[in-house]
């Protein structure tokens, strides 16, 4: 809020429209970003950017941005692209309860390629009457779109096998046993339900 504080001094239209409730802050961040990536140009084009954000979704002046920007500078625009793309990562932790957090940032392409693949999954059972909230629908096409992969994908084999997740269980827990030993390699402990629906498609050892 500061920094955007201080580049509205340098863009008084822009700030006398925000303070007069003529544009909300989403559009005022993008007019910004607009002015610190080109200050000279920006104060220059102030008036039309501004007639433009107030007649555009915010989604559409971030679109109508990107292309003043390339237009200005298409080497300066490669290069934000490919510092995005330098910033994607993704993270797996487990928590202190056994669950396991994802979190992560996509650059736009990898972003667009993983809401693809979600939505081909998710959303023909999201008309079918399924219970499971959207968002456990598209943790479920994660782990579907990951077990394909691990099964078919152009994956190494090593030892004759694919990659894959390792159960390590006593024979009494597979015939129906409960209270006995079985956990994943990494010493995460499951339950005998749990390893048994595992087990209906597996390869014993």
């Amino acid at each position: 809020m500061v920094a955007m504080a201080g580049a509205l001094s340098e863009i008084p239209l822009t700030a006398a429209s925000y303070s007069g409730g003529e544009i909300d802050s989403v559009r005022v961040r993008y007019l910004v970003a607009a002015h610190n990536a080109h200050p000279d140009t920006s104060a220059r084009d102030e008036a039309l950017l501004l007639d433009v954000a107030s007649t555009l979704t915010p989604r559409e002046l971030r679109r109508a941005i990107e292309y003043w920007r390339q237009n200005l500078d298409h080497a300066a625009a490669l290069g934000d692209t490919n510092h995005m793309h330098s910033l994607r990562r993704l993270r797996v932790s487990l928590t202190f309860v056994g669950m396991a957090r994802i979190n992560g940032d996509a650059d736009p392409e990898s972003a667009t390629i993983i809401d693809a693949a979600l939505r081909s999954i998710t959303e023909p059972w999201a008309k079918a009457g399924d219970e499971r909230s959207p968002a456990q629908r598209r943790l479920d096409a994660f782990v579907d779109i990951c077990r394909a992969h691990l099964d078919h994908g152009d994956t190494p084999i090593i030892g004759a096998e694919r990659p894959h997740i390792s159960v390590i269980v006593v024979w009494r827990t597979l015939a129906g046993t409960n209270g006995t030993v079985g956990e994943l390699d990494d010493e995460t402990v499951l339950h005998p339900e749990t390893i048994r629906r595992l087990a209906c498609d597996a390869v014993v050892t």
